[in-house]
């Protein structure tokens, strides 16, 4: 008996290292209750699907847009949509650097919002990207293959009402996103937390 019960501890082990996703819970035979209880251990596991945004589900960059659109909406003024469209000049003439560019533009955004209520500008966000034909058609597909399995979290530096209006359109599970300081409801004009760096992205 003290022979079968190492057995069993090292097929659990190895079946334990093997999992990727519960799929392999239904690959297990159970053939004893201990194979059983393998397979419900490993049926609560879990992998996680990291996507950016930019140019890998939406075609083209989401901040030019959705500024746009809440400079004709009135959400931002047309001086920050201008200066936002002269940062871009300079980098696309390579005169400043894509780290320093999206500094730029996320402070200028931030401080563009300074007094906005969150929510309004949540639900303009929300608007444009559940009705965006600029995300690529794949995107919902590969949503559906892995939901099932996996938690689906964006990781981008775009602002976090940008991020959370994409999860709650498209159904994931979370995101990691640059973050506006917000007090009692209303953007105070300041970049809280941002991912426009390497090196930030390698703290977070």
């Amino acid at each position: 008996m003290h022979y079968w019960t190492k057995i069993y501890k090292l097929v659990f082990l190895v079946v334990l290292l093997l999992a990727k996703t519960p799929l392999i819970a239904l690959l297990v035979p159970p053939l004893t209750g201990r194979f059983v209880l393998v397979g419900c251990i490993i049926d609560k596991i879990r992998s996680v699907a990291l996507f950016d945004f930019d140019k890998t589900l939406y075609n083209g960059f989401s901040y030019f847009d959705l500024l746009a659109k809440q400079t004709e909406e009135g959400v931002v003024s047309k001086d920050v949509f201008m200066a936002a469209q002269n940062i871009l000049q300079e980098y696309q003439n390579g005169t400043a650097g894509y780290e320093t560019s999206v500094a730029q533009l996320l402070s200028l955004q931030a401080a563009g919002l300074r007094g906005r209520d969150y929510q309004a500008v949540y639900d303009s966000s929300f608007a444009f990207f559940a009705e965006s034909a600029k995300m690529y058609p794949f995107a919902t597909e590969i949503f559906d293959v892995l939901r099932p399995t996996h938690d689906i979290y964006l990781v981008t530096a775009e602002p976090q009402f940008i991020a959370e209006s994409v999860v709650a359109a498209n159904g994931l599970y979370g995101y990691f996103a640059t973050q506006y300081e917000v007090d009692e409801g209303k953007f105070t004009g300041t970049v809280a937390t941002s991912l426009a760096s390497n090196h930030e992205n390698c703290v977070l």
